[in-house]
């Protein structure tokens, strides 16, 4: 049974291409975003994932109850956490001078 809570959704479309979709909407300038919003490339994206699982009808009725704007809230938000490390990143490399950059943590220490 396909569930309808967001866990379940992003997993159902692939937690890869679900961040894939958040990182290209973080990345993108505003004239994108706006012709292409999240909610609707995630909206489609659950569609193919189901729509060898379930009928039409069974679609309709799952689709109305999926709150995807909340879905992509979450993965823009992480997006953003993604982008704003690496740019941190990009800032410490420029200035490596006693410190050192943990990328599995994503923190900075000084070195001694």
């Amino acid at each position: 049974m396909i569930l309808t809570d967001n866990k379940s959704i992003a997993k159902l479309i692939g937690l890869d291409i679900v961040a894939e979709i958040a990182d290209d909407h973080v990345y993108s300038n505003a004239e994108d975003q706006a012709k292409y919003p999240v909610t609707e490339i995630l909206q489609e994206a659950w569609y193919e994932a189901v729509e060898d699982l379930l009928t039409s009808y069974q679609i309709n009725q799952f689709i109305d109850r999926i709150d995807f704007q909340s879905i992509a809230d979450k993965a823009i938000e992480e997006a953003e956490e993604r982008r704003d490390a690496e740019e941190e990143a990009r800032e410490y490399e420029e200035n490596p001078d006693n410190w050192i950059y943990d990328k599995e943590t994503g923190v900075w220490d000084e070195r001694y």
